[in-house]
């Protein structure tokens, strides 16, 4: 299902990261690592993982002092 153009043009005009991201050349690679709605996905990302991590240890803390 496509989304509505008149849906898009919407976008594009009240979100700026949006239309840069939408439009073709509108977003330059070596601006890419630096582009604030990567940068939010790519530390909410890093944030689940490291408390993932950090959960596993803490289990295995627990499984490790139980007595057998």
């Amino acid at each position: 299902m496509q989304t509505p153009p008149e849906v898009i043009r919407e976008l594009c005009s009240k979100l700026p990261d949006f239309r840069r991201a939408y439009e073709e050349g509108g977003l330059a690679i070596e601006d890419f690592e630096d582009f604030g709605p990567l940068r939010l996905f790519r530390n909410n990302f890093l944030e689940g993982y490291y408390r993932l991590l950090a959960e596993i240890l803490a289990r295995r803390a627990q499984l490790t002092r139980r007595p057998r």
